[in-house]
C-alpha cells in the first residue's frame, strides 16, 4: 500500500481523548504552533488545523465526536494541494486524490468505509 494512503489511514484512526474542554492549542519546541482545534466533552469537535514546523499549513481535517468526518485537505510545504479526500465515521470513504507537487495527479483511489 502506497507509504501516503497509510499516513492517511492511520491519521483517520487515531483518536485522542483531552481532559478539558474548549479550544486547543499544541506547538513545536521552536514555539510555533503545530496544531489547533477545538475539544468538546474531551474529544477533537469541528476543524482541526495541522502546520508544518515552518508554520505553514499541512492539514486540516473535520471531527465529529472525536472521529474524523468530512473533507480532508493536505498541502505541500509550499501551499500547494497534496491530497484531498473524505471520511466519514473515523474511516476513509470516497474519492482520495494525491498530487504531484507540480500539480499533476499521482493517483486516484475510491474507498468504502474504510475499503
Amino acid at each position: 500500500m502506497n507509504k501516503f494512503i497509510f499516513c492517511v489511514v492511520l491519521c483517520l484512526l487515531c483518536s485522542i481523548t483531552y481532559s478539558q474542554d474548549g479550544p486547543k492549542k499544541t506547538l513545536y519546541p521552536n514555539g510555533k504552533v503545530k496544531e489547533t482545534g477545538l475539544v468538546k466533552n474531551g474529544k477533537k469537535e469541528g476543524e482541526w488545523r495541522e502546520f508544518y514546523e515552518s508554520g505553514k499549513l499541512q492539514r486540516v481535517r473535520f471531527f465529529i465526536n472525536g472521529q474524523v468526518d468530512g473533507v480532508i485537505r493536505q498541502y505541500f510545504e509550499s501551499g500547494k494541494l497534496k491530497a484531498i479526500g473524505s471520511a466519514k465515521g473515523g474511516q476513509p470513504d470516497g474519492e482520495i486524490q494525491e498530487y504531484y507537487e507540480n500539480g499533476g495527479i499521482k493517483m486516484i483511489i475510491n474507498m468504502n468505509e474504510g475499503k
